[in-house]
């Protein structure tokens, strides 16, 4: 069976400046990404591969969330991630994750919470380092876009108030 999994990155940095590329992730930021790789692994949802917007936040998430989960994945920075819009993703994938058997995308609001809200047919609101699983559907690995794809569950750190 094949999933895509789709990651908001982790509570950043206010920019005071600083360009928004360059934005890094807060400590709370970065305990949530771990948080996430932990979950990830006690649920067995091991990436193949990831691809990342190449904005630092995300890149720093993708590398904290695969310390959580204690192992080494390829992470591929894609520039195209950073500001696209949620009908790329199914794009990006094939293009750059072909062969995968579970790739994570790790990416920005609002196109993020836009996709996993459209391959759902509802609203799925997608906080800071939320998780988003998807189970492929169409039996040919995504090509259909959003509609051949079925949300199985979305992971959360555990949020501090």
């Amino acid at each position: 069976m094949r999933l895509i999994m789709i990651l908001r990155h982790a509570k950043a940095e206010r920019g005071h400046g600083k360009p928004d590329h360059r934005r890094t992730l807060t400590g709370v930021g970065r305990t949530d990404a771990r948080q996430i790789g932990q979950a990830m692994k006690e649920n067995s949802l091991i990436p193949d591969v990831i691809l990342s917007s190449d904005s630092a936040r995300t890149m720093e998430t993708a590398t904290e969330m695969l310390a959580g989960l204690g192992v080494s994945v390829p992470v591929i920075a894609l520039r195209e991630l950073y500001q696209c819009e949620p009908d790329e993703y199914p794009g990006l994938i094939r293009a750059h994750a072909e062969g995968a058997a579970r790739p994570l995308v790790v990416g920005h609001n609002p196109t993020v919470e836009e996709f996993v809200s459209a391959a759902s047919d509802r609203e799925v609101p997608m906080k800071t380092c939320d998780l988003a699983v998807f189970t492929v559907t169409d039996g040919k690995g995504g090509e259909a876009g959003a509609a051949g794809l079925r949300l199985d569950r979305i992971l959360r750190p555990e949020r501090r108030e």
